[in-house]
């Protein structure tokens, strides 16, 4: 997954939006600790231990190293020591072996707390050291519990307002420390929050987060928006977007313009079909909006077709014996529909051909490798490179050697390679290949900007949060809870969106923004998941 690049001098518009408002961050979630590959290096401020495995995970560092650099503690003397055995060291210890000694940072979260509802919380690292040097960074992460927005969770010291609750309710965060060296350590840290409180804090009466001015439900800490303005709030309405199909029937709850659900058609192959190959295309049509994902056995499919996207094909292996297919469409909200095939493979194709890429932006030079057994008497091989039943290129020689052909257009494309033998059988095989109109696609990704920002200004939060990528959701979903009365005032505000960059899977956008007479620029990213469907995964 990208890591979502940055053009010197930006900003990020996430930023821009809590500092509007006064917040100056988000909820930060800890990532699940990190796996142990069986080959990496560790760095160490330029010094690099080579290993045959390392694992880092809440505060625990293991090593198996074949040779590190000799000194001591964090100053390294020249030549190179071999280790035979494993070490292990946890916050706060040293890592020892032969004449290398490290010591590690300690991280130190405070003692746990237990507050009343609504109090203002001090997470307070600034006990943690760094023995061997000095600490580079701070962080702040919050691991289980009723989201909460961590002020400067990058601060030795970060704050919080605790949540309003009606019974005692833990949270739990997590400090992680990083030294000058790279080596980091971790310490937990839990808040017990008791029922009770300060009431009607700062204007807020139910301690949603809400200012009672902008909240709907200002009694009910359950509730704050109303999108249809049926007194029913957002959390509670069985038709939240207020077009008389309900919630649970409506494919997209929140949006009062669409709730049909897609329609998916099965071209080839029949159900219950029989197949003498590998491998069979899975052919369809689709008639749903162009961000509706397809994928075939966990698959995205390739898209084609007149509206982009009311096509797809996909190149699916088969076992030998009874195979399943299953075909799901994936709107926005997330909501799907299926279809599923059963084929039976009964044998193996004549030979094998092969494409790369099989989706690309046109232009795009297509590499095409066909592997023809020896035993096979070919007299004659007829490529079709756009799949219209006549041949563009005839061989009658090095029926092996790979070919090449550029796509100009883009479409979705069924080339073939027909093989006749000597004794005039002939055998066919066909791929399935997408070539993206780069243009056309950066186009759609800005409506999907657009179609965002229409529903964070139109003050429809669950609209707006159905373009989050899923593990997005996390931290922005609060963002856009806490800012949506003040979405109608920034929204306006925006340039329009300028491209960095539109790939096949992910793409980057420069938004414009004058603030108090100084013009910024922002990024946002939005990628292609797993599902098919474009999101936002970061501002």
């Amino acid at each position: 997954m990208p890591s979502g690049k940055r053009l010197p001098g930006k900003k990020n518009l996430l930023s821009f939006l809590v500092l509007f408002n006064l917040f100056l961050s988000w909820p930060v979630f800890a990532a699940p600790p990190p796996g142990c590959p069986s080959e990496t290096d560790l760095h160490l401020s330029g010094i690099v231990f080579s290993g045959d495995s390392l694992c880092a995970a809440r505060g625990e560092l293991k090593v198996t190293a074949s040779e590190v650099p000799a000194g001591a503690n964090t100053a390294f003397a020249a030549g190179r020591i071999t280790l035979g055995a494993d070490f292990v060291v946890r916050n706060g210890g040293i890592l020892q072996a032969g004449a290398v000694q490290i010591q590690l940072p300690v991280a130190r979260a405070g003692d746990d707390q237990t507050v009343a509802s609504q109090a203002t919380v001090t997470l307070d690292g600034s006990a943690s050291e760094a023995p061997g040097g000095r600490i580079e960074s701070y962080q702040w992460r919050q691991l289980s519990g009723s989201q909460v927005i961590l002020q400067h969770p990058d601060q030795a010291q970060s704050t919080f307002s605790a949540p309003a609750v009606t019974t005692v309710t833990v949270l739990e965060f997590e400090l992680e420390i990083t030294d000058q060296f790279g080596f980091t350590a971790q310490d937990p840290v839990e808040i017990t929050i008791t029922p009770g409180g300060t009431g009607d804090r700062d204007g807020d009466g139910d301690g949603d987060g809400i200012p009672d001015e902008h909240d709907a439900f200002p009694d009910d800490p359950n509730d704050a928006y109303d999108f249809d303005q049926d007194g029913i709030g957002d959390n509670a309405d069985p038709d939240r977007d207020g077009d008389g199909v309900a919630n649970s029937a409506d494919f997209y709850p929140d949006d009062p313009v669409q709730s049909a659900a897609p329609v998916l058609g099965i071209t080839t192959p029949a159900d219950g079909a029989t197949i003498a190959d590998e491998a069979v295309i899975v052919e369809g049509t689709l008639d749903a909006p162009w961000n509706t994902g397809v994928t075939i056995n966990g698959i995205p499919a390739q898209r084609g077709g007149t509206p982009w996207g009311s096509e797809f094909a996909l190149h699916v292996p088969l076992q030998m014996g009874s195979n399943s297919i299953e075909i799901v469409a994936t709107g926005r909200s997330g909501k799907q529909i299926s279809q599923t095939l059963t084929v039976t493979r009964s044998g193996s194709a004549a030979f094998q051909l092969d494409a790369t890429p099989r989706r690309a932006f046109a232009p795009a030079e297509i590499l095409f490798v066909p592997d023809i057994p020896a035993g096979l008497s070919i007299v004659q091989a007829d490529w079709d490179f756009d799949g219209d039943g006549v041949a563009d290129s005839t061989l009658t020689t090095r029926f092996n050697a790979p070919v090449t052909h550029n796509y100009s257009t883009a479409g979705l494309y069924y080339p073939s390679l027909t093989l006749t033998d000597s004794q005039s059988q002939t055998y066919t095989r066909t791929l399935a290949i997408a070539i993206i109109d780069r243009a056309a696609l950066d186009g759609r990704l800005k409506t999907l900007w657009a179609d965002m920002t229409t529903a964070l200004s139109g003050k429809n939060l669950g609209l707006s949060q159905s373009f989050l990528l899923d593990k997005a959701e996390g931290g922005y979903e609060k963002v856009f809870y806490l800012l949506l009365p003040h979405m109608p005032a920034i929204v306006p505000g925006f340039s329009v969106p300028q491209t960095v960059e539109t790939g096949l899977n992910y793409a980057e956008y420069a938004i414009g923004e004058t603030i108090d007479g100084t013009d910024r620029v922002f990024l946002i990213q939005l990628l292609r998941d797993a599902r098919g469907v474009w999101k936002v995964e970061g501002m």
